[in-house]
């Protein structure tokens, strides 16, 4: 039954589609926010999307490339058989990778630190460096703090 005035309009199931997906395009091609979005009583309506935090961007693959590649432990790997086992672990509370390295009987030869967001090395560390912690030079080895104390120094002028 027909109104007055009123006619309806039949369209073939093709054309239906065709019709829906026109008027669908506009909203479909919009772009996801880079800041946050008010509206014009400064009510917040849309956030950009933020990454779930703690993870890693690189793979453990990509890591142990990166450090495998980096100068100094290519030199050092240059001594040993190539594709030696390596092993990458995450750690996301400091946003790095720590990457191993050995080589049949002469154990760990590589040890090292990759930055997860930009892919530099930290720290690279070869042959007896990664056994030793003392020949690192780091916090502890050689007296630490200790040795660095007032105190101790106004000792040696007595």
């Amino acid at each position: 039954m027909e109104l007055r005035r009123e006619q309806a309009l039949v369209l073939p199931p093709l054309l239906a589609l065709l019709a829906a997906l026109a008027l669908s395009a506009p909203g479909a091609a919009a772009t996801a926010p880079v800041e946050p979005v008010y509206d014009g009583e400064g009510r917040l309506v849309e956030t950009p999307f933020v990454p779930a935090a703690g993870a890693a961007r690189l793979t453990d693959e990509q890591a142990t490339e990166i450090l495998l590649r980096f100068p100094k432990v290519a030199d050092w790997l240059d001594r040993y058989p190539p594709k030696p086992q390596t092993d990458a672990e995450y750690r996301a509370a400091t946003d790095e990778w720590v990457v191993k390295a050995w080589s049949g009987e002469a154990g760990q030869i590589v040890l090292g630190k990759v930055d997860d967001g930009s892919g530099a090395v930290h720290e690279a560390w070869t042959g007896p460096q990664v056994a030793w912690t003392m020949a690192r030079g780091g916090a502890g080895a050689f007296g630490g703090k200790t040795i660095n104390g007032t105190w101790l120094w106004l000792g040696f002028c007595a």
